[in-house]
């Protein structure tokens, strides 16, 4: 089975320059966890991701305002991707060596195509019981230091309770510096 069979083609996708708000706000939306950042709305060339977690490090847990942090300070710039016509184990592979749930899908240019998550491939990939509980036992083993990017090679992002709707106030005086 080929990954452009079960991924989420076209996803919604932030630039450098959008705060973080925006990127937490759509992954409220739309009930993800990771977002795609490309080079500008003319050109969908994948530069990055931001997770739930890069906000949550990179964001909340530095104590900085989020309505003033560009996604380009908080974003995953190593990037893990597969491509359209690449077969789902593939995506399992690099998903497994990265300790990553999602991955962008580009094309050969780099322009993104779609996403692909564990979810994905656990309910529609078509793949035998073992490899998907091996895939899962990958993805959660504990790593060595917990604020560490998981993603080692080519790394190609749901904010609850008082979340961005609190963030659309000014940024308090002082506080625009950090």
């Amino acid at each position: 089975m080929k990954i452009l069979e079960i991924m989420t083609a076209n996803p919604k996708w932030c630039i450098p320059e959008d705060m973080a708000t925006k990127a937490a706000r759509m992954m409220k939306e739309m009930d993800v966890g990771i977002v795609p950042v490309v080079k500008s709305p003319a050109d969908r060339t994948i530069v990055g991701v931001v997770t739930d977690r890069d906000l949550c490090l990179a964001v909340l847990a530095a104590d900085t305002y989020p309505n003033a942090v560009p996604i380009q300070k908080c974003m995953t710039t190593n990037i893990v991707a597969c491509q359209p016509t690449d077969d789902v184990q593939q995506a399992t592979r690099l998903m497994e060596a990265n300790q990553v749930r999602r991955i962008p899908v580009i094309d050969q240019r780099g322009m993104l195509q779609g996403m692909i998550s564990m979810a994905d491939i656990c309910q529609r990939g078509n793949l035998p019981f073992e490899t998907t509980h091996r895939l899962l036992q990958k993805v959660s083993e504990p790593m060595e230091h917990a604020s560490k990017p998981r993603a080692m090679m080519m790394e190609l992002g749901h904010i609850e309770a008082q979340g961005p709707e609190s963030w659309e106030k000014e940024v308090p005086p002082g506080l625009e510096q950090r």
